[in-house]
């Protein structure tokens, strides 16, 4: 039996950035929109792990900035 292997965490951290990168610049979630790390892990079908690492990279980039303890924006 050939089973492919499971993905590794970094290409779910990379599909996770690409994706949520793309529906920011896309207007998908307007500016000032709360971003929580467990709602986008469920819309992206993932755990929060990569959508955290996400975030942090998208911070760096200036395209969400921290929200005290409640998320992005």
């Amino acid at each position: 039996m050939n089973r492919a292997a499971p993905p590794s965490p970094e290409s779910h951290q990379s599909r996770v950035l690409v994706q949520l990168r793309d529906r920011i610049m896309k207007g998908e979630f307007p500016p000032g929109e709360r971003l929580a790390e467990v709602s986008l892990a469920a819309l992206l079908g993932v755990s929060r792990t990569p959508v955290r690492l996400a975030l942090a990279t998208l911070v760096r980039e200036g395209l969400v900035e921290p929200s005290g303890s409640v998320g992005y924006v």
